[in-house]
């Protein structure tokens, strides 16, 4: 099952969601899960507000950003429509603080020191955030992330309550960039199973992201709750 792409009118939107949503029936059906347990955020990089409107209109109330530059306009333009904005791109330490003030969750905290810059920072605000720990499962040196050995050491040491303004949610991880399906799976099972270890010792700990446009489907079957998708659901980026 394809999806329509961009260039299409807006309504391939609501075929394009229809689509998905199936896909995610039948994911979660052949795992033995209820669709309710998988949150869908739409990946809307290179989306326009307007585009972002209508999949709102179509049930959409988590969405992701991987730009602050280019998140920025869209939340002020899409003000009490009810979204929950989330960032999924690398933290950079110069925008830092316009990220944590205006998303909810940061989903790609990928290392110690991003926990300790962040938790000062909202600590001068007075607020807090949710944060999930993003881990390199795919192995790749050009992605970031904890790695297995460092999150069961952090949990193991009780570190989490050392970050107050922090509420750390969940893990996110990103699949290998390949054919190999059984590499995707490999990497997915790999992070569900730290999930597991983690979530026997924080039961604030409820959340696993994991799954994109092309994986997905495995994504679900191995235990995601939360999937990113943004091909699936808006077609080809055209920037």
């Amino acid at each position: 099952m394809g999806f329509v792409s961009a260039g299409d009118p807006p309504d391939t939107i609501a075929l394009n969601l229809r689509r998905v949503r199936e896909r995610i029936d039948l994911a979660c059906e052949r795992a033995g899960r209820p669709p309710e347990a998988v949150t869908l955020v739409g990946v809307t990089k290179g989306v326009s507000a307007l585009r972002i409107r209508q999949a709102v209109q179509l049930g959409i109330r988590d969405v992701g950003e991987n730009r602050c530059q280019e998140a920025e306009p869209k939340i002020a333009e899409l003000k009490g429509q009810g979204i929950r904005w989330h960032f999924l791109g690398h933290v950079q330490s110069n925008k830092l603080g316009r990220i944590f003030d205006q998303f909810s969750t940061i989903q790609s905290v990928d290392c110690y020191e991003l926990l300790k810059k962040a938790n000062g920072h909202l600590a001068d605000k007075g607020i807090s955030r949710e944060v999930l720990l993003e881990v390199n499962i795919s192995g790749e040196r050009t992605k970031t992330g904890f790695k297995d050995e460092d999150v069961r050491a952090f949990f193991q040491s009780g570190q989490a309550r050392h970050f107050p303004h922090l509420q750390i949610q969940g893990l996110m991880g990103i699949g290998p960039l390949t054919a190999d399906g059984n590499a995707i799976r490999r990497s997915f099972q790999g992070l569900r199973n730290l999930f597991n270890w983690v979530r026997s010792r924080d039961e604030a700990v409820r959340v696993l992201s994991m799954g994109m446009s092309q994986d997905f489907e495995v994504a679900i079957e191995e235990g995601s709750t939360m999937i990113r998708l943004g091909t699936a659901i808006f077609g080809e980026r055209t920037v």
